[in-house]
């Protein structure tokens, strides 16, 4: 599916339809201090099976049965390490700054990497040779991702 996501288990708990939305650039705070935080890209669609997904925007919940929502969303502290299958994360605020970098990113067309550079290099000030030990990126991803910055600021 995508390689920068979050998979939302939701169920509906309530006799009606809900349409739920989220913002891009909330924040989804880690259970564990050790594990990194994530910011909101976007809801990507329905999980229809592990391989394949309804696109959509819009999480719609219309009966009381478990539904899995794939939602693009990238990586906030570096310093920490990746979050996996079993970590779980709470709706925060809205990050505005990552919002933009990725708002910025997307209307470039950059590649997610270039994004996720852009974020961790704003953040946490990571130096090119420790961006490139820890996370695929090429040095033009890096360069897209400084010129990003530049353009945000």
């Amino acid at each position: 599916l995508f390689r920068s996501s979050i998979l939302i288990k939701i169920r509906l708990t309530v006799p009606e339809t809900l349409q739920l939305t989220l913002e891009p650039g909330t924040v989804l705070n880690s259970s564990s201090r050790s594990t990194q935080n994530m910011v909101v890209a976007g809801i990507q669609g329905e999980e229809v099976n592990s391989f394949s997904y309804r696109p959509s925007t819009v999480i719609t919940l219309r009966d009381d049965r478990e539904h899995t929502y794939i939602v693009e969303a990238y990586c906030l502290d570096f310093h920490k390490g990746n979050p996996g299958t079993q970590n779980s994360f709470q709706l925060s605020g809205v990050d505005t700054r990552a919002k933009k970098i990725m708002a910025l990113g997307k209307k470039a067309h950059l590649h997610m990497n270039a994004i996720q550079a852009a974020i961790w290099i704003d953040r946490d000030k990571v130096g090119d040779s420790t961006l490139k030990r820890r996370f695929r990126v090429d040095d033009s991803q890096i360069s897209q991702a400084k010129d990003l910055l530049l353009k945000e600021e």
